[in-house]
Parts: C-alpha cells; sequence; structure tokens
C-alpha cells in the first residue's frame, strides 16, 4: 500500500462546445444506505470536474468515512468498505459487473472505470433491490451520465488537461456528442500517464504507469419510451510498476462491450444487458 501522492493539479474544463455549464442542483433523498459522491453538483458537471484533477475516479469515494482506498502501485485503487474488501466488495460499471485478473489486487476492478467520462459514484451497503444479488459488504455503482444538449444544440463536448509536479503526471481526456435527449451518438478518449514519484525522504517509488482508453456508446429513445443502448470501449495499460511485488504489469488491455433495451411498465420498468 502506498502512501497518496502529494500533488498540485492544474486543469482546464470546457464543457460544452456553446461553453455553458449545467448549474442545475441534484436533488436526492435522505436514505442512509446510498452515499452518492457528486461533490454538490449535477452529474455532467461533477464527472467533469472530478476528472480534471484525478487520474482515477476511485479517488472521490475516499471522502466517504466508511470507504479506504488502497493500492498496489500507481494505478488501480481498492475500495474497503466498513471492513470489507476484495471479492466482498462488487463494482458495477454501467450495470456492468467486472472483475480484475490479477489475485493480488494488482488491477482491481476499480482501475476499469473510465478515466475519458468520469462516472457519477454510488456506494451501497445493503439490499435495496434484488436486481444485482445479495451484498456481502458493499457495491460501488459506477454510472456514466448521458451527455446534456443545451437548448437546441446538436453537439457537446468537453476537454480536460491535468498535471502534477510530483512524478510528473500528465492527463488529458475529451469527449464529443451529436444528437439530443431521445437520441446521441458519443465519442471519448482519455490518456494519462506518471513517472517514479519521490516520498518524504526524497526516494524513488517504483509507480510509474502509462494508461491511454477510447470509447463510443449510443442511445435511442422512442416516444413511447423503449430504448436501446450500447458501449464499445477499450482501455490500455503499459509499464504498469508496483513497488515489493517482484512483478510489473508490461501489458493489459480491456476491451468492453454493452448492449442493453429496455422500456417503462406501470410505476417501474424493465431491462435485457448483455455484455
Amino acid at each position: 500500500m502506498l502512501k497518496k501522492r502529494l500533488a498540485r493539479s492544474i486543469s482546464l474544463v470546457l464543457a460544452g462546445f456553446t461553453l455553458t455549464p449545467a448549474v442545475h442542483a441534484q436533488m436526492e433523498g435522505e436514505d442512509s444506505l446510498l452515499i452518492r459522491v457528486t461533490e454538490g453538483q449535477s452529474a455532467e458537471a461533477a464527472r467533469l470536474s472530478a476528472a480534471a484533477v484525478q487520474s482515477e475516479p476511485a479517488q472521490r469515494l475516499s471522502g466517504s468515512a466508511s470507504v479506504s482506498l488502497s493500492r498496489m502501485g500507481g494505478r488501480g485503487l481498492d475500495p474497503v468498505i466498513r471492513g470489507q474488501n476484495e471479492e466482498r466488495v462488487d463494482v458495477l460499471l454501467d450495470g456492468m459487473r467486472v472483475e480484475g485478473a490479477c489475485p493480488s489486487r494488482m488491477d482491481p476492478p476499480t482501475s476499469r472505470l473510465s478515466t475519458s467520462l468520469a462516472p457519477v459514484l454510488e456506494v451501497r451497503t445493503s439490499n435495496r433491490t434484488l436486481r444485482w444479488g445479495p451484498i456481502a459488504g458493499g457495491q460501488v455503482v459506477a454510472t456514466t451520465a448521458a451527455p446534456e444538449f443545451a437548448d437546441d444544440n446538436l453537439t457537446t463536448g468537453h476537454l480536460t488537461l491535468g498535471g502534477a509536479d510530483n512524478g510528473d503526471g500528465k492527463l488529458m481526456n475529451g469527449s464529443v456528442a451529436v444528437g439530443s435527449k431521445a437520441s446521441y451518438l458519443r465519442m471519448a478518449a482519455g490518456y494519462d500517464e506518471a513517472n517514479d514519484y519521490e516520498d518524504g525522504d526524497g526516494n524513488k517509488v517504483r509507480s510509474s504507469y502509462e494508461n491511454s482508453e477510447g470509447r463510443v456508446d449510443a442511445a435511442w429513445t422512442a416516444d413511447n419510451g423503449l430504448y436501446i443502448k450500447g458501449l464499445v470501449s477499450r482501455q490500455e495499460e503499459r509499464d504498469v510498476k508496483f513497488p515489493g511485488r517482484g512483478m510489473d504489469a508490461p501489458k493489459t488491455d480491456t476491451d468492453l462491450y454493452r448492449l442493453e433495451i429496455g422500456a417503462p411498465v406501470a410505476e417501474g420498468g424493465w431491462s435485457l444487458m448483455a455484455w
């Protein structure tokens, strides 16, 4: 487990080609079983501002008293929810249950979260629905917000640039979307890297990495509420170093495909998803 880096971050966020940021507040009902981390902003604004200063979306969970984070190297934050971790904590990415490949937790499921489109994060510590099965320790639910089109605009997008002085970290990501509230097509990409950083004694700590991601998602909604959503994404990690493990990860590629169809029924709805 590594100490958290101390870094100064510089970021620039352009939310929408119209340069009109989303300012409406997101009202949430009180629920002791649900912790929503949106930093007091709308879902759209939260995911953009969070991506501007953090290369890993899971970092925002550290603001909850019930959640702590650990990791083996420069990437891959592993959540611990109320003392429960590893297989007792499920990670759902837009409804997809994702897993890591390494039994030593060098690539926990949270390392698959998108860095090009920072998701809205929820932490569930008790069963509220049977949809995702029983909750042993907790669930981290990451939901990527749909693009918001201001007024009658048919395009929107964002651009993020960031950096850190310790480890010479660099981050950039962006997206562009065309369409409307009923249907859209969005393309997004991101890249971040860092070198080994120095601890308080000036010693180099093996933590360098390179991470890149590209994704395309689309959605269509009929007048009666029937919807179809699709996602294709690829993440490539290169030369990820891990101190004290006796091994590194020179190459890790992750491909995700998702197709979902659903419709409202009475006061609820149904959906069928394959990934």
